[in-house]
């Protein structure tokens, strides 16, 4: 019996008869429950009578008037004839327009309801019978570890799916599953098959045709956590483990913290955070106990926020469109503005051929030309320039139509700007030329035809930014647009923004591989250029573990790699106060001088040891002081204090095994594999017969045995921070690290 969406949501057919969704004719068939077992909620959102307003993916400029106008939905649609129900016909408040716009269609969202008025209801559905959106392959990777599900089929009907190796077979007891909760915690064979496990323990291998998802966890839902203590701690096997402080929580309730790539959930439960196995942990369905939990804090963005100048324009052109529609038009400025903006080639011809003047004629500052250019209307453009309109025209704000291009992402009509003689190079009051604000939206097309033109990208604005510099600054600095300015032939590396650094010294601070390559290919000379502070390039490199920086600035063949700032630190001293080994190591195998002092008189090995000692630092990797002894750093030198790296060393421990290390790097005893590969200099001698040796470690052993521990522990407890600690092992194995090593 087959049944569309919407007949199926209204209850067509026997609501006790079990149906398969069917999403696409790709997809695999889902078994869903019965409807008279189910859930079903009435639908609000955007349907007929709705009101709505501009939503997240608007890219149809005034189309409604303005930003904050109004208009009411007529009709769910078809969007461009492919996406069903994936439109909306609005008709909008300011002039009684009706459009098509995206709801779903094309994945986006261009209208969302204004909270003036209840959204009005589409009719009831069933949640869980329902596919995830935007999905691709949705009958295959629909579950996921950690989801909860159930077996809604006869047993007949389950024996018949799992008549199947590959589905782990039929196996006696497996009627368990019927109508029982389980927990995904394994998808096995690209998704066909699922390892469910119940709340007893025991784990079944399940065609996931035959599972219906019952509920999916995510951040910040309120769970409770199982009060069966046996069954808890043996569930937590291999699921961040057990241990006896985690009794207050059973039978708890709390918030998911995270989920981790392994479908573990991580919970917070009063002020402590403890790791569960999914099976533990089930939904708190009672949303009046739910509502009293605490709320997790939402992480901080990582995302970049948008370019304001072009955002500020945006609002204005909608805002200026908004008052158009919203008053008598009487003066031909209103009239040919309006035109502009709307496309409308007739009404700006037939106004510039009766009145020639009103070509440069102004609406709140704004030329025909400048509002046609932000909208890309090709045509009215061409006509406005063979119309003797002004390319240059500049607004209160300095705004040019090459600006307004920009703003509107618009490279056709940057090129028909610029074969009327506009200014390239033209500056608003901001100091920003057009192609700063090409670059701030992120259109390589634009950059590139202005680039073409000769636009100059060592123009500073207000804020003494190139556009090179901005460039670097997004979050994707190893784009084209980075390419495409660093490679122009007015691009001058030298300038400075008002922090001081030049483009060399920005790249590599921000990281920036491409923009780094391409400034030392064009001027290898600039690898030891000096900011005010005497910090070059290598040292910010240094300072910020970007190691394949460096390594692009060693490899150059300028680049000092003991070069000095004001303070007489070298890019070693500055990584080893950082506590960044790899970086370390790449500059002491370049030839860095492990002896050389700061004005304070302190090598690196004093910053190591000074470091080391502070009561936030105990971490401090041993490796750093170990690597640096190697390497010849010398324990008898002193610095203005009059203090040797011994003395700084805490303990006698330490300092005995400090100056024994030294002794054998000097001498050129230290250990080595029979490959050559040395050895940790802290670990107990080992005869050629031992295959491995295991050394207790002790968090009072004193010397760097002591410090080892803490180092361990400190790593173990942020990854399972539940477990108890009963004791490190340091197991020497040459072979093993021999094999790390190479």
């Amino acid at each position: 019996f087959d049944l569309c969406t919407i007949c199926y949501m209204n209850d067509k057919h026997k609501k006790e008869h079990g149906f398969v969704r069917i999403d696409s004719h790709q997809s695999s068939a889902v078994p869903v429950p019965p409807r008279n077992k189910s859930q079903s909620l009435e639908a609000f959102g955007l349907y007929p009578d709705t009101e709505v307003m501009r939503g997240p993916h608007w890219k149809w400029k005034n189309d409604d008037g303005g930003e904050g106008q109004v208009g009411k939905i007529q009709k769910v649609a078809t969007w461009a004839g492919k996406y069903h129900r994936g439109g909306r016909r609005v008709q909008w408040q300011t002039d009684s327009s009706v459009n098509e716009y995206r709801v779903g269609g094309e994945g986006c969202v261009d209208v969302i309801y204004t909270r003036k008025k209840s959204a009005t209801s589409g009719g009831k559905y069933y949640p869980d019978h329902l596919p995830v959106v935007d999905v691709d392959k949705s009958g295959i990777i629909f579950l996921k570890s950690g989801d909860k599900v159930e077996v809604n089929l006869t047993v007949k009907a389950f024996r018949q799916l799992q008549d199947n190796a590959m589905y782990g077979g039929w196996e006696e007891g497996m009627e368990q599953c019927i109508g029982e909760l389980g927990t995904i915690v394994q998808i096995l064979f690209q998704g066909k098959t699922c390892r469910v496990q119940y709340t007893d323990g025991r784990i079944w291998s399940i065609n996931r045709v035959a599972l219906t998802r019952v509920h999916t966890f995510s951040a910040g839902d309120a769970i409770t956590v199982l009060s069966d203590y046996n069954a808890v701690v043996d569930l937590q096997d291999g699921h961040g483990g057990w241990n006896d402080n985690m009794k207050s929580a059973l039978g708890a309730n709390g918030r998911i913290k995270d989920i981790d790539k392994d479908g573990d959930i991580i919970v917070t439960i009063g002020n402590k955070t403890w790791t569960f196995s999914p099976v533990c942990i089930m939904p708190l369905e009672n949303e009046a106990v739910a509502a009293e939990i605490p709320a997790i804090p939402a992480k901080k963005s990582t995302t970049q926020p948008k370019d304001k100048a072009s955002e500020t324009v945006n609002e204005m052109i909608a805002k200026i469109g908004g008052h158009l529609k919203e008053q008598q038009r009487s003066q031909v400025e209103d009239i040919i503005a309006e035109a502009a903006m709307e496309g409308n080639i007739e009404t700006v011809k037939s106004i510039i051929r009766q009145q020639p003047s009103a070509v440069d004629k102004t609406f709140e500052g704004k030329t025909a030309l400048q509002f046609a250019c932000y909208d890309g209307h090709i045509d009215i453009i061409k006509f406005l320039l063979e119309s003797k309109a002004d390319p240059n025209f500049q607004d209160s704000e300095g705004d040019s139509p090459l600006h307004f291009s920009a703003h509107g992402n618009e490279p056709n009509a940057m090129v028909e700007l610029l074969k009327h003689k506009a200014n390239v190079n033209i500056v608003n009051k901001k100091k920003q030329t057009p192609l700063h604000i090409a670059v701030g939206v992120t259109s390589p097309e634009c950059i590139k035809i202005l680039l073409k033109a000769n636009a100059d990208p060592s123009m500073k604005d207000f804020d003494g930014d190139t556009q090179m510099h901005d460039a670097i600054a997004q979050k994707n600095n190893e784009s084209d647009i980075v390419k495409y300015l660093l490679e122009s032939p007015w691009a001058d590396f030298s300038q400075t923004n008002k922090g001081g650094f030049n483009v060399l010294h920005w790249a590599a601070m921000k990281n920036s591989k491409l923009a780094v390559e391409i400034i030392l290919k064009k001027k290898p000379q600039m690898a030891n250029d000096k900011m005010s502070d005497g910090i070059a390039a290598l040292h910010l490199a240094a300072v910020n573990n970007c190691i394949e920086i460096a390594n692009i600035l060693i490899k150059s063949g300028q680049c000092d790699v003991n070069i000095m700032d004001k303070k007489k630190r070298t890019p070693l001293i500055l990584c080893v106060g950082q506590g960044h080994q790899q970086m370390m190591e790449l500059l002491i195998g370049a030839g860095s001088k492990v002896n050389a002092q700061d004005s304070d008189g302190n090598t690196a090995l004093h910053v190591a040891m000074l470091i080391n000692a502070l009561p936030t630092q105990q971490e401090m990797d041993t490796e750093i002081i170990c690597a640096l002894l190697e390497a010849k750093a010398d324990i008898n030198i002193k610095n203005k204090d009059g203090e040797l790296p011994l003395d700084l060393a805490g303990d006698e421990k330490t300092k005995q095994f400090m100056i024994s290390l030294a002794k054998k790097a000097e001498a050129k005893n230290l250990q080595t594999t029979s490959r050559g590969i040395g050895i940790p200099p802290d670990w107990e001698p080992m005869t050629t017969s031992v295959r491995f040796k295991r050394v207790p470690l002790s968090p009072n052993a004193g010397g760097m045995m002591q410090k080892e521990y803490k180092m361990v522990a400190e790593k173990f407890n942020k990854t399972l921070g539940q477990a108890t600690i009963l004791q490190i092992e340091r197991v020497q194995n040459v072979y093993s690290w021999e094999t790390y090593q190479l």
